[in-house]
């Protein structure tokens, strides 16, 4: 029977056959209440005797020794949920000067427009920001960057599906800003729509895939 050990203790499976061993023999017997044998575990406390502060150090020192790839991808998906917060953080902005929230009892703005446009694209802007530092991760993590892995990988078409997305929206959001609107003139508004629609088809796709890594 398969047993798991660390320091904190021993978990031993009770089976009630010939592979119970005898430190658990002497366990049970030792104890009138012991669990009956019903293929359940049970854990058999053989950590040596320490105080409070050295277990629990001793405990987030194992819980914290992740492989360094794992701590990558963590990082990734912070990343990505932090760009997440600030796209909400625009859309509540744009919400609030579409409605008026912004604006006194006399119907007066509160907010100049070049304020009001400067609140608007920066978290754009940080969100894409932020998606992009997530995506460029994960095509780390995945090596999504060889070309090779393209026909046996589906991680690699995921994480560069992503990838683009993120570009793209880092593009909208800094086309957000009516200065560069401005600087480039009829087209601005399409900097804006295009990559956003494009980008949103790229997550769409990543997302679809992944159906099929589980």
């Amino acid at each position: 029977a398969t047993s798991l050990s660390g320091d904190a203790g021993l978990l031993l499976p009770l089976t009630g056959g010939e592979s119970t061993t005898s430190a658990t023999r002497a366990h049970a017997d030792d104890d009138d209440d012991a669990a009956p044998s019903n293929g359940c575990y049970h854990a058999a406390d053989t950590a040596p005797e320490e105080d409070d502060a050295e277990t629990d150090d001793a405990m987030w020192r194992r819980a914290l020794d992740i492989d360094p790839e794992a701590w990558h991808s963590y990082f990734g998906y912070l990343s990505y949920v932090i760009g997440a917060v600030w796209f909400q953080v625009g859309i509540i902005v744009d919400i609030a000067i579409a409605g008026g929230a912004l604006r006194s009892s006399r119907g007066i703005s509160r907010w100049t427009p070049a304020l009001c446009n400067a609140a608007s694209a920066t978290p754009a802007t940080l969100g894409g920001t932020f998606f992009v530092l997530g995506a460029a991760m994960a095509v780390d993590v995945n090596e999504s960057w060889r070309p090779s892995l393209a026909l046996s990988d589906v991680a690699w078409w995921v994480s560069n599906f992503n990838f683009v997305g993120s570009v793209l929206f880092l593009v909208a959001g800094v086309f957000c800003f009516d200065g560069l609107r401005a600087a480039v003139g009829g087209t601005a508004q399409a900097l804006v729509n295009l990559p956003y629609l494009v980008g949103s088809a790229q997550f769409l796709l990543a997302a679809s895939l992944e159906l099929f890594m589980w």
